[in-house]
């Protein structure tokens, strides 16, 4: 059994571990594809007919993607970033997916539990947060 006792060696790198891909995704592939000029604005693709959110909306939503992806990858504001971003995935399942099977929504399902799983832990040791603001910001016991 040493391969377990390895990854339980890893266990003060989870938060590391969820908050990089998770945020490398938004800030790069969600948020800066939405707002680049000439990238996938999709302009409330997937809402019912004569439901689209208006412009603003979206805005908010790919401008939350990219500064969250960025927060969360950086460690910084990062239990506010992982909520923020949750929601976005929330509105994804219920309002953009409403209606759709399990394969269409999945994927915002999946970054859903993992954001809701980033804002319990915290940000970990290797974080922005921990530097600026020490052990308050990952409510450890001092």
């Amino acid at each position: 059994m040493w391969t377990l006792s390895l990854l339980g060696k890893l266990e003060g790198a989870v938060p590391l571990l969820l908050r990089l891909p998770t945020g490398i995704a938004f800030f790069c592939f969600h948020g800066l594809e939405k707002l680049r000029p000439g990238g996938e604005w999709d302009w409330g693709q997937g809402f019912a007919d004569g439901d689209a959110a208006p412009a603003i909306l979206l805005y908010i939503a790919a401008w939350t993607e990219f500064l969250g992806g960025f927060a969360l990858f950086m460690g910084l504001f990062t239990r506010w970033a992982a909520l923020g971003v949750c929601g976005i995935m929330v509105t994804a399942i219920f309002l953009v997916h409403d209606g759709d099977p399990f394969r269409k929504w999945e994927l915002a399902f999946i970054y859903a539990g993992v954001l809701l799983s980033i804002a319990a832990v915290g940000p970990g040791a290797l974080s922005l947060d921990r530097l600026f603001f020490g052990r308050d910001a990952m409510n450890e016991p001092q």
